[in-house]
């Protein structure tokens, strides 16, 4: 995955015109890293300015933040979009709305040089679109900067994130059942591991045994037992060649990955 290098940046002011850099149009493919893992959200909402009297003056910029329990101030989501503190990159659509002239918008990790290349382009009067990556800045107090080379609102909605996977830890359980079998027959039974789709514990077979309760020592074994590993648990074989009634006893040997302080 390359590095996180500024995916769309910010541009000086052009001379003698309003014409604006080419746009930098990110893809989402070129965030991908080892280290950093993907989480597509439903659209959110970061910043509208009309909503808290801010709109860009020419030259000015915009500085927001995606992390926190409200984003009401800048006129985003009351409630937050549950971005982690530590997100490295964010998948945003950005909006100008209403640019009082032609021009573009140019985001980039706040505190750092807006680089040449611009992330929006629009014209008078319209609305302009465009769906870009960006890296942040983190530890700051601000995440994200927006410039605009002419007075206009802006909108800007999150839909996914970079961030580093959470740290994860294994955990195994044993399922245990044990079966009566008759005299003279032969069965085979299994052990399922939780697997249903909705069951927070669900795991995958990993290991298992197959044993026969016994009168001590000196009991005989009453006759064939032989386990299998399933992927959804294990299952016994198993051939009573006594004339009693006998139980065996199969453990499967489930497990699943987890969150590390979960």
């Amino acid at each position: 995955m390359p590095t996180f290098e500024l995916m769309l940046a910010a541009t000086t002011h052009p001379s003698g015109g309003t014409r604006a850099p080419a746009v930098h149009r990110a893809s989402k493919g070129s965030a991908q890293s080892p280290q950093l893992g993907y989480r597509n959200i439903a659209p959110c909402r970061l910043v509208d300015t009309r909503l808290v009297n801010a709109r860009l003056p020419a030259g000015g910029s915009l500085h927001l933040n995606s992390a926190g329990d409200t984003l009401q101030g800048q006129g985003g989501n009351p409630e937050g979009c549950g971005i982690p503190a530590d997100t490295e990159a964010v998948v945003v659509n950005v909006t100008a709305v209403d640019p009082a002239q032609a021009g573009y918008l140019t985001v980039f990790p706040y505190g750092e040089t807006r680089p040449l290349a611009s992330s929006l382009n629009y014209v008078s009067g319209g609305v302009a679109g465009n769906e870009i990556i960006a890296k942040q800045a983190r530890a700051q107090p601000a995440a994200l900067s927006v410039f605009s080379y002419a007075a206009t609102d802006v909108v800007v909605d999150i839909v996914g994130y970079f961030a580093k996977p959470a740290a994860r830890r294994l955990v195994c359980t044993n399922q245990v059942a044990q079966f009566s079998l008759s005299p003279g027959f032969y069965t085979s039974y299994p052990v399922y591991c939780p697997d249903t789709f909705q069951d927070p514990n669900k795991s995958i077979g990993v290991g298992g045994s197959c044993t026969w309760q016994q009168d001590g020592v000196s009991d005989p074994s009453p006759g064939i037992l032989s386990g299998a590993l399933r992927s959804n648990g294990y299952t016994c074989d198993a051939e009573n060649r006594t004339a009693t009634d006998r139980v065996f006893v199969i453990t499967a040997i489930c497990c699943r990955s987890a969150l590390a302080d979960g």
